[in-house]
């Protein structure tokens, strides 16, 4: 069977997001799936998780040991388990009530920062080729909250670069950092990445 783009996203939501692969608790709270204790007799003399998610997925355990080392599904899965134990934390978690809804709000928005529009590929480049130095931070975005005020929403966050996040912080408010901020940062990281600038911090 050929392994489409359905499969792999359905995959990618059992186990990355569902944390199927955790054990059967995890997998009981899966909305209209069967109870601990069920699964565990039908699953656990026929393969155990394996045979369920390959069952799931309409595929055997072959073709789930295959998708399972594909080199893309890999890289997804890294950055939905860094997501996950970085940036789910438990104020977070109040306020999207669960990852799936945390994780779906993710994937509405473009992998770039929501005020310069700076992607987290430039910045992994800029990271990575020593343009920009930190001890704290790196290329991954942060959650944003437009307004610091409130709580953790879909309304309220976006996805934002951490020069940005810790720009802005909670002293400008996002209109202000939108109209004098957003530009020249924009400019800033594009012109270190092109070369034109250098950004060196002495020690």
């Amino acid at each position: 069977m050929k392994i489409t783009k359905e499969i792999k996203d359905k995959y990618i939501e059992y186990v990355c997001v569902y944390r199927a692969r955790s054990g059967f608790k995890e997998i009981s709270q899966i909305p209209n799936e069967s109870t601990e204790e069920e699964l565990r007799i039908k699953y656990s003399t026929k393969g155990g998780i394996s045979a369920w998610l390959a069952e799931k997925l309409g595929i055997d355990l072959l073709e789930l040991g295959n998708l399972e080392i594909d080199n893309e599904i890999k890289e997804k899965k890294e950055k939905i388990d860094k997501l996950f134990r970085n940036q789910f934390t438990q104020k977070r978690k109040d306020g999207f009530g669960s990852f799936m809804n945390f994780y779906n709000w993710y994937k509405s928005f473009e992998d770039k920062c929501y005020y310069c529009g700076t992607s987290s590929d430039n910045l992994k480049i800029l990271f990575d080729h020593g343009k920009l130095h930190s001890d704290k931070f790196n290329s991954t975005l942060h959650i944003e909250r437009l307004n610091p005020k409130e709580e953790y929403s879909d309304d309220n966050c976006r996805l934002a670069c951490s020069l940005c996040n810790n720009t802005k912080s909670d002293l400008i408010s996002k209109e202000n950092y939108v109209k004098y901020f957003s530009e020249p940062m924009s400019n800033f990281l594009q012109d270190l990445k092109d070369g034109k600038i250098e950004n060196k911090i002495r020690i």
